[in-house]
């Protein structure tokens, strides 16, 4: 038993190592995109050595992900980066959703784009407000209509748009703590929210100047825009919530926002396709969401051709969730791709209405905290003490 215990270990070690070189060493060309960078541009390190031992040791070596390693470098194959969601594609990083539910790998259609991405912090935001009428500029003669959709995103940006609701929640759960507490005077509310996932577009049709409809179904995202230097944007329009914000290509195009809500632009909707998983699940709850979602397209899709003159579908590059679009074609070679454009440092453009931050954290959580406060103040007519008074002593 005890030469057991000696021996398994330095199997279990040589047996990492070989799956280490392995993945350390540079995938075989015929996995890899045409236009791939340099495999030595980014590699794995010791992280992927402890990866490799915990395969071998049967621990899953943390590669439980979708493209089977929690380093975004290792992988190769872009089919991997996703998978069917309740109505689309979910697309994990590093992949990215292109026209006709095309698959890439974002660094094989954008130079120095990070492969461990962390929040990035704007320098400035620029408030806009919803376009007079919710009547988009008129494409003009010779510009192309491209379409960018997305249901939901989830790489975390250093934006944060901050709505009347988030901050209610905020006061709201600040009393209820104060009810609870032994100690009301310990008490502080919550400067927390959650940031605006980004949302990376890489464009390279430069086929003709472009008219760019940009299109989030729920919660605003910051849409950051990177291109090749043949690309012309001419008009960009953002259809969203408030908050909904966009780094443009630059200060000069013309930038439309446009709100979700009865009085303006549907929620946009995807066209229904037969993979969503949707499909399986008939009848959930109060309906059948085919219907509903197929009802949903149609009053989208109808606005959407009145609007602009085409329908929402096909030639739209979408998902369900993707941190990564792309419009137009996969650089032809590694040396042609856009250069990765960061948030940090950039002026955004947003779709006033929400409290828009982007300030350093701790600056912004004490400002939302104060602003809770003054909330729960508020709602307690004043005086705090009266949700937590002291307890009194009963006399006879």
């Amino acid at each position: 038993m005890n030469f057991l215990k000696l021996v398994l270990p330095l199997v279990a070690i040589c047996i990492g190592l070989v799956v280490w070189d392995e993945t350390r060493s540079p995938p075989k060309s015929a996995n890899l995109p045409a236009n791939a960078p340099a495999p030595d541009s980014e590699t794995p390190g010791i992280g992927n050595l402890v990866s490799a031992l915990g395969i071998a040791l049967g621990t899953g070596g943390g590669m439980n992900t979708i493209g089977g390693s929690g380093d975004a470098r290792l992988i190769t194959d872009p089919n991997r980066t996703r998978r069917n969601a309740f109505y689309g594609w979910d697309v994990e990083h590093p992949g990215l959703a292109g026209p006709g539910e095309s698959i890439h790998l974002v660094q094989s259609a954008m130079a120095g784009v990070p492969m461990r991405p962390e929040p990035e912090y704007p320098a400035a935001v620029v408030a806009t407000q919803t376009a007079d009428g919710c009547i988009p500029p008129a494409v003009a003669t010779g510009q192309k209509l491209a379409k960018v959709q997305i249901f939901e995103a989830e790489m975390p940006s250093g934006y944060h748009a901050v709505s009347d609701r988030d901050l209610a929640d905020g006061a709201a759960k600040y009393l209820r703590d104060l009810q609870q507490t032994r100690d009301p005077a310990k008490e502080r509310p919550s400067g927390q929210t959650r940031p605006a996932p980004v949302v990376n577009v890489v464009i390279t049709d430069d086929s003709a100047p472009l008219y760019l409809v940009l299109q989030a179904a729920t919660r605003p995202v910051v849409w950051n825009l990177h291109a090749a230097p043949t690309v012309k944007v001419e008009q960009i329009v953002l259809i969203g919530n408030p908050g909904q914000a966009v780094h443009p290509l630059s200060p000069d195009t013309p930038i439309t926002m446009l709100a979700i809500g009865p009085d303006c632009a549907p929620q946009p909707w995807p066209d229904t396709t037969g993979y969503w998983e949707v499909y399986t699940s008939p009848g959930i709850d109060s309906g059948d969401y085919r219907e509903q979602s197929a009802e949903r397209y149609a009053r989208y899709n109808d606005w959407f051709a009145s609007a602009f003159g085409e329908a929402a579908h096909p030639g739209t590059s979408g998902a369900w969730i993707s941190a990564h679009m792309l419009v137009g074609p996969l650089p032809a070679a590694a040396e042609t791709r856009p250069q990765y454009r960061p948030l940090t440092g950039a002026t955004i453009v947003a779709h006033e209405g929400p409290l828009l931050y982007v300030s350093p954290r701790l600056e912004r959580q004490a400002d939302i905290a104060a602003r809770r406060h003054a909330l729960a103040v508020a709602a307690a007519g004043g005086d705090l003490s009266v949700v937590n008074p002291t307890p009194m002593e009963r006399t006879q």
